[in-house]
């Protein structure tokens, strides 16, 4: 647990700029300002810091639509780390206190929204704050005991390929390309290729993906294949016998007392 969040507003426009500095700085790893995602048109940032040390930072912008809304993006200096060190998989569970700390100081100001998935952090701010989940945007679909996990009856093969490299373990067939990154236990497929495939053999693709997973990585435990309003990906799923182990959410939130 962390000692003593405390939190900061910045209005000026060099605040990312600074904060991202201070981030990357702590992580020990190299700023470019070229390859940054800085965002000209935000309406300030929300840091905290534990004592001294900054945690994080929430970009603050406004809604695209009608509603008194502002949106929030956070970034975090844990989270960041382990996504540059290829170890985004692990979870520490002191990132949910920063996140909910930087969102009330958010709704301080007003209505927000955010996203994240329900088994993130930023899920885990919004029990905190009592959010509501305002839309549902996306879904991981897969299996916690890849072990356990059996063919459904009537699932048809399909003839497929196998290509192993590094920490990547794709399995493709006319139609379809899956692609699993793989780190410890973990296997994510974030961008499922299947343009003018069925459901069937999408579906089969996704066994063969796990048979393999199974064969290379066995000390893989769980799989995790990205869905965002694709139902023939989400049919094919259910066909594979694979169900929903975390949805991607948005989240709102009405104003906080200070």
């Amino acid at each position: 647990m962390c000692a003593v969040i405390t939190v900061e507003l910045h209005r000026d426009t060099a605040a990312e700029l600074r904060l991202a500095r201070e981030m990357f700085a702590l992580i020990g790893a190299e700023f470019s300002e070229d390859d940054s995602d800085l965002d000209s048109e935000a309406l300030g940032y929300v840091a905290a810091r534990d004592e001294a040390e900054l945690l994080g930072f929430a970009r603050l912008l406004a809604a695209d639509t009608d509603e008194d809304l502002t949106l929030v993006d956070v970034s975090l200096v844990s989270r960041t780390r382990r996504m540059l060190e290829g170890t985004s998989h692990v979870t520490d569970p002191h990132e949910a206190e920063v996140v909910t700390a930087l969102l009330r100081a958010a709704a301080e100001l007003g209505p927000i929204e955010w996203h994240g998935t329900d088994r993130s952090p930023e899920g885990a701010a919004a029990r905190a704050l009592g959010a509501s989940a305002h839309e549902e945007i996306g879904r991981h679909w897969g299996s916690t005991d890849l072990a356990a996990w059996q063919p459904p009856a009537g699932l048809v093969a399909a003839p497929t390929q196998l290509l192993v490299e590094d920490e990547l373990l794709t399995v493709e067939s006319r139609q379809v390309q899956l692609t699993a990154l793989v780190r410890d236990t973990t296997a994510l497929v974030e961008y499922p290729e299947h343009e003018g495939a069925a459901p069937a053999e999408l579906a089969a693709v996704l066994a063969a993906l796990i048979e393999r997973l199974r064969a290379e990585h066995s000390e893989v435990t769980e799989l995790a294949v990205r869905e965002f309003d694709d139902a023939e990906l989400a049919k094919a799923a259910e066909l594979a016998g694979l169900h929903v182990v975390e949805r991607w959410l948005t989240y709102r939130s009405a104003a906080q007392p200070a």
